[in-house]
C-alpha cells in the first residue's frame, strides 16, 4: 500500500514532536483526532491533517504536477486545569520544534504557522484546556504519484513512475 505524502507529513511531525516527550514537556504525541488516553495523563499532543488544497502547477496529461497545501493541526490537550499558561508554553515549544525543520525531512517545500485557536471543552463537569496550532505545509506531487514528494525525483526515476516523468 502506498503512503500518501500527506500521511508521511503527519508522521514526520509526530516524530519531530516526540522530542517534547523526551524532555518531559508532554506525556505523548499521537497521530489522529481522538484523545488516545485518559485526560489525567495530559498534557499531550494530537497531530493530524485538517484540510488540503490542490492546484495545477502544469496543465494536462498524466505528468500533471500539483501544488498542495495541507493544514497540519497540532492539538494541545492540557487537562483538567484549563490552563492557558500551560497551553501557551507548550505551543511555544511546538512552534520551535516544527520551525526547526520547515521541510519535515524533505517532504515539504515549506511550512509556517497559519493560525492558533485556544479553547476549553466541558466533558461532564470537567473543563479540558485545548489549543490547536495550524501549520500550512506546502508541497508538490505528480497527480499520478501522490506518494512521492516532487522534491525527490531521484527515487521516482527508479520506480514504476519513471514513465510519467
Amino acid at each position: 500500500m502506498l503512503l500518501h505524502v500527506r500521511r508521511a507529513i503527519v508522521d514526520a511531525a509526530v516524530d519531530a514532536l516526540g522530542d517534547l516527550v523526551t524532555l518531559g514537556i508532554v506525556t505523548a504525541v499521537k497521530s489522529g483526532r481522538q484523545a488516545p488516553m485518559p485526560i489525567a495523563t495530559a498534557p499531550y499532543l494530537l497531530v493530524y491533517g485538517r484540510q488540503e488544497r490542490s492546484a495545477n502547477l502544469t496543465i494536462g496529461g498524466r505528468a500533471r504536477k500539483l501544488d498542495r497545501e495541507l493544514i497540519l493541526a497540532v492539538e494541545i490537550v492540557t487537562g483538567e486545569d484549563d490552563n492557558d499558561e500551560e497551553a501557551d508554553a507548550i505551543a511555544a515549544d511546538v512552534e520551535f520544534v516544527i520551525a526547526d525543520d520547515p521541510t519535515l525531512g524533505g517532504l515539504a517545500k515549506d511550512l509556517w504557522l497559519s493560525g492558533t485557536a485556544i479553547d476549553a471543552n466541558a466533558e461532564g463537569e470537567i473543563r479540558i484546556g485545548r489549543a490547536r496550532l495550524e501549520f500550512t505545509v506546502s508541497y508538490h506531487t505528480l497527480a499520478t504519484a501522490p506518494d512521492i514528494p516532487k522534491l525527490d525525483f531521484t527515487r521516482a526515476r527508479n520506480s514504476q513512475y519513471a514513465a510519467i516523468l
